[in-house]
């Protein structure tokens, strides 16, 4: 069926659609834009390349922009774990110091990036606007995403019909509440999947450095990754999964003791694992870490079925049952399976869906219903979150009402003051 017969002549309108959409609820904009991205994929022979083209970028572009404002909605300081208050505070040192290298605080000073990007963003800036600072960071990582989707497909010689499916789904799974959160590792986990994908020696390189300026964890995490993604058989992968259960039994023990000296041990260097770790214990300190890897890896479950269920036939799949047992089997210590797959689960989710949908179960005439399904199951973590448009309504009658809050001004931020996120219940005033 061509959905676009006919309207090869209202790119205008469309676009005035998409402003009209991000001007007064830019959810309906995503929506919007996810929908026109899938659409082009389906057969129009009848639409010429260049008004494809174009339908194809503004769409792009909406749903680029109205993620960064949905990721501009989390509240800020609300708890003493958001990651964001250290960052922000970061910001505030350069605002008052100009440049310094005392403000270099991260990975031993060797994490240079995002200091720097802080001091070019006060520059800029030269107030103390945490909501100007955020929505900065979101619409970078949003331009490097965009930027990674079009390096994929030159990789892979898609078409722009399979860009644009690619770029639906990348989106449709983009966690950027996480990679806004964990900053530093949210953009070296962008630059690792550029140089995952890179080919000439020097451009891994050039990409493996930046990520490292961001967070000392890219190398290791690079090359365990790169490891994972060349398993091409079923003897790897029990080989792979065997070792690693023996190695997590082994930690788990030694992670009990562990955890078990320090909260019994009274030392100053220990306080911050102390803190942490106390606030649960037992069955609920290891279950809490368990829920989380697997709400992570999740959709990783979901593409190891569908592989069976279609009896897909591809070396992918032995890499995923690989790192989905990983994640589970060392789910015990909190946020370090999450932490080392990061790239896949916040980013590189949607590239698999993609793999499978387009290239091994060849979905191509019945993508839209599996893909609608998908949308609707991961928009639950925005829709159905109290934290996600928490700043501002979803819906308003005022045009680019979200910018209200855009030059509110805030100085520098005691993290430790903030409440514990198992102290406090979050009301959402516009839910």
């Amino acid at each position: 069926m061509n959905y676009f017969n006919g309207f090869r002549n209202f790119q205008f309108f469309f676009l005035f659609l998409n402003l009209l959409f991000l001007c007064f609820s830019p959810i309906l904009a995503f929506i919007l834009n996810i929908i026109t991205l899938i659409l082009i994929s389906e057969s129009m022979d009848n639409i010429d390349e260049r008004t494809l083209s174009m339908f194809f970028y503004i769409a792009l572009t909406g749903v680029g922009l109205s993620t960064a404002i949905t990721a501009f909605s989390y509240p800020i300081f609300l708890y003493e774990e958001q990651d964001f208050t250290t960052y922000y505070n970061n910001y505030v040192y350069f605002l008052e110091h100009g440049f310094s290298y005392d403000g270099f605080v991260f990975g031993l000073g060797l994490e240079i990036a995002l200091p720097f990007f802080n001091y070019i963003l006060s520059c800029l800036y030269g107030g103390s606007y945490p909501y100007l600072v955020k929505l900065s960071y979101a619409l970078t990582q949003v331009v490097i995403l965009i930027s990674l989707i079009f390096f994929i497909g030159r990789s892979l010689k898609l078409s722009l019909r399979e860009l644009a499916v690619l770029s639906a789904l990348t989106f449709i799974f983009f966690k950027h509440g996480a990679t806004l959160n964990h900053l530093r590792q949210g953009y070296s986990s962008f630059f690792i999947l550029f140089a995952l994908f890179s080919t000439g020696r020097n451009q891994k390189f050039v990409f493996l450095t930046i990520a490292s300026i961001f967070h000392l964890s890219a190398l290791p995490i690079y090359f365990l990754l790169r490891y994972l993604f060349s398993i091409d058989s079923i003897n790897k992968c029990f080989k792979v999964i065997f070792t690693s259960s023996i190695v997590a039994i082994i930690g788990f023990i030694s992670f009990s003791v562990i955890l078990t000296y320090m909260l019994g041990y009274d030392a100053f260097l220990l306080a911050k694992f102390k803190s942490a770790f106390a606030k649960l214990d037992g069955v609920g300190f290891y279950f809490d870490s368990f829920k989380v890897a697997f709400i992570a890896s999740v959709y990783l479950l979901v593409l190891i079925f569908m592989s069976v269920l279609f009896r897909v036939k591809n070396s992918l799949i032995y890499s995923l049952i690989t790192i989905y047992v990983i994640t589970l089997t060392f789910s015990y210590v909190p946020g370090l399976t999450t932490r080392v797959f990061a790239s896949v689960f916040t980013i590189l989710t949607g590239y698999l869906y993609f793999l499978f949908f387009y290239k091994y179960c060849n979905f191509k005439q019945r993508h839209m219903f599996f893909i609608v399904i998908l949308f609707t199951l991961s928009s639950n973590w925005i829709l159905g979150s109290s934290s996600f448009y928490y700043n501002f309504p979803i819906f308003n009658h005022k045009p680019l009402y979200y910018l209200d809050d855009l030059f509110i001004e805030q100085g520098y931020v005691t993290r430790a003051n903030l409440p514990s996120i198992q102290n406090i219940k979050i009301n959402n005033p516009h839910r």
